[in-house]
């Protein structure tokens, strides 16, 4: 599991980077239940010198699920707080798909056409 969280833009901030921890939590103990690697997790946050707003870009990839969230805003920790939550809902969602095709297949069954019930069915 390769982690990385960069800061542009911005001086690096250990307490940013522990809230960012203690609430990537719920992510990794998701993640641990599907073990296949590599399993690779980029959180970039991004301050702009001439404009007041925040940005906080969280990416996830692995091969059973590719995330990409981006979310703005005032408060770095709210933004932060936003797209780890975001990116923890496309998680649940991408394992329903990844459920559902399991469980249902990749395409839908197709009905046998009998070319002999047809010529009776015109009789």
């Amino acid at each position: 599991m390769n982690k990385r969280i960069v800061f542009r833009g911005m001086e690096h901030s250990g307490a940013l980077e522990k809230y960012v921890d203690d609430n990537f939590k719920k992510i990794e103990t998701f993640l641990e239940e599907h073990p296949r690697t590599p399993i690779t997790y980029d959180i970039v946050f991004e301050s702009h010198p001439t404009h007041a707003t925040k940005k906080c870009e969280v990416r996830i990839t692995s091969p059973e699920f590719h995330v990409i969230v981006s979310k703005e805003g005032q408060d770095m920790y709210k933004v932060a707080h936003d797209a780890l939550d975001s990116a923890y809902a496309q998680l649940l969602k991408e394992k329903a798909k990844v459920s559902d095709k399991n469980i249902h297949g990749h395409q839908k069954p197709v009905e046998s056409v009998n070319p002999e019930e047809e010529d009776n069915d015109k009789e």
